[in-house]
């Protein structure tokens, strides 16, 4: 930044070579960010979370209600050392995806708890995007403030991916219990199946068991009846005879 009246030119977007890292941002853009950050350090870096904490709340109020307002100096910290991290990862792209969706899905957890929205990002991504413009020295430098929509715009979307991912993430969870359920209850049907077939078998069982009871009855019976039979051919034979 320097106090010469004459901005440096931009320069020429070179072309991407293949297997390139796909940054961000240019060079020249990235430089004009870190230089922003650095004036912005300079006034006070906490003041600077409160700032982006407070335009946040005033663009959605229900912010304040996941955020705690008793513990907003906490989060007024968290967020400077994010963005801190973000300025020092300008040229890690992967590194920045990487810690802003793992941001997203620690906080996806509030959407049920607390009632955080996705949109609740896009009111971070204004308010740091206005506080980069407040704090800047030169506000109308045009290009400064289309670097910071860029990367802001990148961040936020990282933020929204990490939440819809663990989002997703969890509804698989819950497909694969209620899978889980589904097949629980299929055994049990089947159980119950092989119990009714167990108990038809043991009904036929029984069925064959009373039969052979019956059968046994009507032979003892049908003895019992012959030989009465035998025995009183035999006594009239003997009476016949005595005669």
């Amino acid at each position: 930044m320097g106090s010469s009246n004459s901005s440096p030119t931009p320069p020429t977007p070179r072309k991407k070579v293949e297997g390139k890292k796909n940054d961000i941002l240019n060079s020249y853009q990235k430089s004009i960010l870190r230089n922003a950050w650095r004036h912005m350090s300079q006034k006070g870096p906490s003041n600077c979370g409160s700032t982006i904490t407070r335009r946040m709340m005033a663009r959605k109020s229900t912010i304040g209600d996941v955020l705690d307002r008793s513990t907003l100096d906490y989060h007024n910290i968290q967020i400077v050392e994010f963005l801190q991290k973000v300025m020092q990862s300008l040229d890690e792209p992967d590194k920045i995806s990487k810690m802003c969706q793992e941001i997203g899905q620690l906080h996806a957890k509030y959407r049920r708890s607390k009632g955080m929205k996705i949109d609740y990002w896009d009111k971070l991504g204004e308010a740091i995007t206005e506080t980069i413009r407040e704090y800047q020295g030169w506000k109308i430098h045009r290009e400064s403030l289309r670097a910071a929509t860029v990367l802001v715009s990148y961040v936020v979307d990282q933020l929204r991916f990490g939440g819809r991912e663990k989002e997703r993430e969890r509804e698989r969870e819950r497909e694969r219990e209620r899978e889980r359920e589904r097949e629980r209850e299929r055994e049990r049907e089947r159980e119950r199946k092989r119990e009714r077939e167990r108990e038809r078998e043991r009904e036929r069982e029984r069925g064959r068991e009373m039969w052979k009871t019956d059968v046994y009855y009507v032979y003892v019976i049908t003895g019992y009846s012959r030989g009465l039979h035998v025995q009183g051919s035999r006594d009239t034979k003997e009476e016949e005879d005595e005669e």
